[in-house]
């Protein structure tokens, strides 16, 4: 009778063991998803911005390049390539955002400087 007493106890413990082992490797197999999902994130939006920082450079390039060419045909080529990868641009910049969960950045806005101020003139 003892015996059987003592086999039922290990049972039950076996079984409360493996029900807390099977939810713990479960918790942490969860945490671990999680981990690799915020670097799967991380990784996409890395490209994206690489993506946008080349895109930024060739923009610049053509810029230059349309600056000082003197060819109207080649200068009107270099425009349509221009206003397409700007559009593609802006684009990517609006994917990105939603990607990263935040506002479009304006990539285009001009920023004017402020005058100087508490200039003063000093004997020194």
């Amino acid at each position: 009778m003892r015996e059987r007493k003592f086999r039922g106890w290990i049972t039950l413990g076996i079984a409360v063991l493996t029900f807390f082992l099977g939810y713990t490797f479960k918790w942490v197999d969860y945490r671990l998803s999680q981990k690799k999902l915020q670097i799967d994130v991380l990784k996409e939006s890395r490209q994206m911005r690489d993506s946008i920082e080349e895109k930024m450079a060739i923009l610049l390039k053509l810029a230059k390049e349309m600056g000082q060419e003197t060819d109207e045909r080649k200068k009107t080529e270099n425009k349509m390539q221009f206003d397409l990868l700007r559009d593609d641009l802006v684009t990517l910049e609006k994917k990105c955002a939603e990607f990263e969960e935040r506002q479009p950045r304006d990539l285009f806005k001009i920023v004017i400087p402020s005058p100087p101020t508490g200039i003063g003139l000093s004997d020194k």
